[in-house]
């Protein structure tokens, strides 16, 4: 009796021995797959993350009152723009994520600090495509950006290229690009209408002024070319002389608010 208990109880250990030992020789099949596993999430992680953020510095010089412009073409997507400064927050900002002009689609970003300083602009967007950016300065002053680059004439003035580049995303990957640029912004000379500042209130006075002298002066032409045509009848050549003062006027009333507002 003693003798069967005990046959058991071996039987029973070598048993229980026996699934041990097969359960300890399927432990490194699993720790290896948990390990290729992980070392797989943790790879395309990592590259998601170089992938992710890809940032470019700009250090640019303008002057105040102008409009630095960003042109990102194709149209990129989720388009944030930040603008900080220590010294002043005068400044305007303003971009729209798609915009369309002269057969060419594109997104666009302006900024105009309106007095000297140092500012920080903060530029955020995504993208999987291959983009064009062009960053510009919308100005009056070409003589302060002559060693930059050659100006185009523009409706908005002209237009001077600071920056032109490229970039193509890696295997086709949707990107998070970030822009910080630095803009050094220096004080207008007082070459302009005047030789002082006058206050904000008295420039809109003196801008109102002026546009209604300009508007009466119109309107007294007009209306005089409407009557003789009627009675007398108009000549083309001073139908177009109309059309070149009113462009002229405006023309005028544009530089006047440049350079007083």
């Amino acid at each position: 009796m003693l003798r069967n208990l005990r046959v058991k109880r071996v039987f029973r250990k070598g048993k229980t021995d026996r699934n041990h030992i097969i359960m300890r020789s399927a432990h490194p099949r699993v720790l290896f797959i948990q390990s290729l596993i992980i070392f797989l999430i943790s790879t395309a992680l990592l590259n998601y993350s170089l992938a992710d953020d890809i940032s470019l510095d700009f250090d640019l010089k303008i002057l105040a009152m102008d409009t630095l412009a960003i042109y990102l073409s194709p149209p990129v997507e989720n388009l944030s723009v930040d603008c900080y400064s220590a010294e002043s927050n005068n400044f305007r900002v303003a971009f729209f994520s798609r915009e369309f002009d002269m057969g060419q689609e594109f997104s666009l970003i302006y900024m105009m600090p309106k007095s000297e300083g140092i500012y920080n602009l903060i530029v955020s967007f995504e993208t999987m495509e291959e983009w064009n950016g062009t960053i510009g300065v919308y100005t009056d002053d070409v003589e302060f950006y002559q060693r930059v680059g050659t100006s185009t004439v523009t409706s908005q003035g002209y237009f001077i290229v600071l920056k032109r580049f490229s970039v193509a995303p890696e295997d086709n990957q949707t990107s998070e690009y970030k822009f910080n640029i630095t803009l050094q912004v220096y004080g207008r000379s007082q070459s302009g209408l005047f030789f002082f500042s006058f206050p904000e209130p008295i420039k809109m006075a003196l801008f109102t002024v002026a546009s209604v002298a300009v508007g009466y002066f119109n309107a007294f032409f007009l209306v005089d070319l409407y009557f003789k045509n009627r009675t007398e009848g108009v000549a083309r050549s001073r139908l177009v002389l109309a059309a070149l003062l009113i462009a002229a006027s405006l023309f005028i009333l544009h530089q006047i608010y440049i350079r007083l507002i």
